[in-house]
């Protein structure tokens, strides 16, 4: 069956109908193929994911007859028939261990979203954690449509908008969300522009294919950089997710807006320059005093609500994340302070 054969015989099995849904791919992006699904008068109401477990590494289980394995735990059992293979760079333990993290990640995502305490997420209608077609294993999920746009569709901002109160207003929302999570013990790992949503000047969190929850296995260390490269703090940049708080969430919410008032992300110009450094987040920080400082101040206009607002993102961006905020509360404090402060001069 195709992915849209699966999509509309899982719907008429939860709807008990033979509806003719109208279903579009959407563009590429991520971890998982996504499918836009449509009502009779042709607006969205559910989106469709499929999460390729055996992603970039399809070619080489391709040419071994993975065809002939029913399900994920039977290959896993036969897996050593890759040794050899010139296009698997991974021994047998590493390959093993990026398949299971790949069937975690959906399954986090599944738990996440379905975990009423924290409602921050969009609701799945359906889901199952193992489906093969054709020449892998997929997870698979529909969830509610959220109608908005992503915060990397509205960057750079138009020159209109106030760009200072605009992130402002993203860094107490995003805040309140991480408290949340971290209340709950879920650290996201991925929040980024593309991952951020926004209806109505309210921000959504989506995809939370990377969380960290509190019951994971820490003698369990991923050498791979989960979340955004440009994005991740620098112990997710370096490998170390396993480690990751909700400081490295906050360190994403600090690279966000700076890319929302600079129109531009620093993080990702220093990860990209010629002249590649050593620790680009050590960089960004001593930038952070010169001349992105400068590009901040061309942007917006320089007085005390820019000025201890560009501190507070200084803090978010501490390296060493004993100098970061020691919680999501204090924080939301400083943003709270930050407002009234400026709330009472005017």
């Amino acid at each position: 069956m195709t992915f849209v054969e699966i999509i509309k015989d899982r719907l008429n099995n939860i709807y008990d109908n033979t509806h003719d849904w109208n279903i579009s791919k959407n563009k590429k992006r991520g971890q998982s193929d996504t499918f836009t699904i449509y009502d009779n008068v042709g607006n969205p109401i559910l989106i469709a994911k499929f999460f390729d477990y055996l992603k970039d590494l399809k070619k080489g289980l391709k040419s071994k007859g993975l065809n002939s394995y029913r399900n994920l735990d039977e290959l896993i059992e036969n897996i050593d028939f890759l040794d050899g293979i010139d296009d698997v760079v991974f021994n047998i333990d590493e390959l093993i261990d990026i398949i299971l993290l790949e069937q975690r990640c959906f399954k986090r995502y599944v738990h996440v979203c379905n975990m009423s305490t924290l409602g921050c997420f969009p609701e799945i209608i359906y889901s199952e954690s193992e489906l093969r077609i054709n020449d892998s294993f997929y997870g698979f999920l529909i969830e509610e449509y959220v109608n908005g746009v992503t915060i990397e569709e509205q960057l750079p901002f138009s020159e209109n908008i106030d760009k200072s109160k605009k992130t402002f207003d993203f860094l107490l929302q995003l805040g309140i969300i991480v408290e949340k999570l971290s209340s709950n013990g879920v650290v996201h790992r991925d929040i980024s522009p593309d991952n951020v949503m926004s209806k109505e000047n309210t921000y959504i969190v989506i995809d939370p294919g990377m969380v960290k929850m509190t019951d994971d296995n820490f003698n369990t260390k991923s050498r791979m950089i989960l979340g955004k490269y440009f994005y991740a703090s620098p112990e997710q940049y370096y490998g170390n997710a396993k480690i990751a708080t909700f400081k490295s969430d906050l360190y994403a919410l600090g690279v966000i807006s700076l890319e929302m008032i600079l129109g531009y992300n620093p993080l990702e110009k220093i990860i990209k320059c010629e002249n590649k450094v050593s620790s680009p987040h050590i960089e960004l920080l001593k930038k952070l005093d010169r001349e992105i400082e400068d590009d901040y101040y061309d942007e917006v206009s320089e007085n005390e609500f820019t000025s201890r607002l560009l501190l507070i993102i200084k803090k978010l961006l501490q390296v060493e994340d004993e100098l970061r905020f020691d919680s999501v509360a204090s924080f939301l404090s400083s943003l709270n302070n930050l407002k009234e402060s400026v709330d009472k001069v005017d």
